[in-house]
């Protein structure tokens, strides 16, 4: 009996061991599986809840993982290698994508996109153009619902941004037209801290009237280590120094900083890019969701979204990092989006650091001197890179913008040169057939036909609002100073005299005899700097005789009638749309004297 107990025991007792060491096998499995799988998997797809409304704009930034339209040819990409081809249509990444972009982020007003690849993907080719790249991803988002997004980029330099030999990757934005109105896109200069890595690009966008503007980044790639981290770090001293010149202009400005950073919130790289003027928002994502990329099994938040203080402290930032792809095997990128919404009601209007007044006096201050180290020919020349417009207009929406936006005050329209005053909503649709109807048509300040054609016809810093007139009196007659006594025409509001008028109002009027106008004393200035604008701008369109015969008279009325804090607000408001560039001749008021007035 006892020898039957002993051996019921010992097979008892090892059962028991078995099954101890089973459950701790198994414990062990599953703590393998929690803390060495890649830590995605533990996440099923989300849904934001930050949704735009009317006077709440949503942000994203969005890695699209070397997304092009095209199934390479293996003959065509480097190293004639199977892994560099891939067929994103075919595979059905853009339509994930679009599904990810419409039902998990719920449509962003604005998405600032990262390794967007050129048309023809990684085939080593001249191609840099990622317009059918772009154009697929819109059609696809629209077939699942989405809006109708535009699209914009500056397409690198082949070969010279790094990533997938032949795709030549770049940034973008994708925007939704009928709830944001793009200004200006603008690529930061070549530098070597971008060295085959992707330039930044400036977006500066409108929303409800209030201006925002998006720095898209991509950082350089972890791939290469700590002399990466050092690339890194150099970058976001640049990108740095151009919000802190941007505040220094207004303080109030509205500017998100966003992309794949390729680096930790905590990193040098991006505590150098945050500065003293910038805050994270990423800072504000709960810990355990705080990633956007698996590196090596790590979860990191690589994709960051950073702000000026007036969209912290008065946009009521919200922010959110929507799981959908990092560490999902098979999911449509490699990062997960990260979206912000803002609350642009409460930011109030961004107002330049000195105020302009009402009746500003003259003159006014500008800005320290532009290419200080140049004049004359070598410093037209740059001028001329530098301030040429960016996008040209059409002429129809260069005169709808002049009514609406550029000439119009208040909701009311200005002739240049007899002050004749109309009034037309700033919301017209038909503004330049109201214009019309009142009276007021665009005068080219430099005329058509001494070179004012082609793009140069539609530039708005030679367009001004003039009564019909006075505008077919003066045709394309140049400037000049005419003798009382010889004037044949006197304007004034919307009145014409043929005889003097008195000498106490005399001042206020523009004269004409033929061959020859005489704009009113208060914007002779600002006339004569318009036409050295031009002539810089359109050296090859310009009629040099035709400015030759003037530049003497221009030059003294630009010393006598000195840039006024109209002329600034006009300037950048022309900068503000599309065409994108100021009049350097009416940021400097030593620009005359050290090119044309010597």
């Amino acid at each position: 009996m006892i020898s039957l107990l002993n051996s019921i025991f010992h097979n008892q007792g090892k059962m028991i061991i078995r099954s101890i060491c089973k459950a701790i096998q198994t414990l062990w499995l599953v703590a393998l599986l929690v803390f060495c799988l890649p830590s995605g998997v533990a996440y099923s797809a989300v849904t934001t809840s930050l949704v735009g409304g009317p006077s709440q704009i949503t942000i994203a930034t969005f890695n699209v993982e070397n997304l092009d339209p095209k199934k390479e040819s293996v003959s065509k990409v480097d190293g004639n290698t199977p892994r560099n081809v891939d067929d994103d249509v075919k595979d059905g990444k853009f339509a994930a994508l679009a599904g990810q972009i419409v039902t998990n982020l719920q449509a962003p007003d604005i998405i600032a996109l990262q390794e967007v690849q050129d048309n023809d993907g990684a085939e080593l080719s001249s191609e840099v153009n990622a317009s059918l790249t772009a154009s697929t991803l819109i059609k696809a988002i629209g077939s699942v619902g989405g809006p109708t997004y535009e699209y914009r980029e500056i397409a690198p330099k082949n070969g010279q941004d790094g990533g997938q030999p032949g795709g030549n990757i770049r940034v973008g934005f994708l925007f939704n037209p009928q709830r944001v109105k793009l200004q200006k896109v603008e690529r930061f200069a070549d530098d070597p801290a971008f060295a085959e890595s992707r330039k930044p690009l400036v977006g500066e966008f409108l929303f409800n009237n209030t201006p925002i503007t998006l720095v898209n980044n991509h950082f350089a790639s972890k791939n290469g280590g700590t002399a990466s981290n050092t690339q890194r770090k150099n970058q976001a001293i640049i990108v740095n120094k151009f919000v802190v010149d941007q505040l220094k202009t207004v303080p109030s400005a509205n500017i998100v900083v966003l992309g794949d950073l390729n680096d930790t919130p905590a990193s040098p790289p991006i505590k150098t890019l945050q500065g003293s003027e910038l805050k994270n928002l990423v800072d504000n994502i709960p810990l355990t969701d705080r990633f956007s990329f698996v590196f090596r099994g790590s979860k990191e938040q690589i994709d960051q979204i950073l702000v000026t203080p007036n969209l912290f402290s008065k946009g009521q930032p919200e922010i959110d990092a929507v799981h959908v792809n990092a560490g999902i095997s098979g999911s449509a990128s490699d990062h997960d989006p990260v979206i912000a919404r803002f609350t642009v009601s409460t930011l109030g209007t961004a107002a330049p650091a000195s105020p302009v007044p009402a009746v500003p006096p003259k003159p006014v201050a500008t800005s320290s001197p532009i290419l200080p180290s140049l004049d004359g020919k070598g410093l037209l020349e740059e001028l001329d890179k530098l301030y040429s417009p960016r996008t040209p207009l059409g002429y129809g929406t260069a005169r709808e913008l002049l009514y609406t936006e550029i000439d119009n005050q208040g909701g009311i329209v200005t002739d240049i040169y007899g002050g004749y005053s109309v009034p037309i909503s700033k919301s017209s649709t038909k503004a330049k057939d109201e214009a019309t109807q009142k009276g007021i048509n665009a005068e080219h300040v430099w005329p058509q036909s001494m070179g004012a054609q082609g793009p140069a016809k539609s530039d708005l810093h030679n367009l001004f609002a003039s009564r019909q007139e006075i505008n077919s009196d003066r045709s394309n007659f140049p400037f000049a100073e005419i003798p009382d006594n010889q004037t044949t025409s006197w304007y004034l509001d919307d009145d014409e005299l043929p005889v003097k008028p008195s000498s106490t109002e005399i001042d206020k009027y523009s004269e004409f005899k033929r061959g020859s106008f005489e704009p009113r004393e208060a914007k002779k200035g600002d006339i004569a700097r318009v036409m050295f604008y031009f002539r810089t701008v359109y050296p090859e369109l310009a009629k040099a005789s035709f400015f030759e015969d003037q530049r003497d008279i221009l030059c003294k009325w630009q010393a006598a009638d000195p840039i006024d804090a109209t002329e600034v607000a006009r300037s950048r408001a022309i900068a503000l749309t599309l065409q994108g560039n100021e009049n350097p001749f009416v940021l400097d008021a030593t620009l005359p004297k050290r090119t044309y007035c010597d």
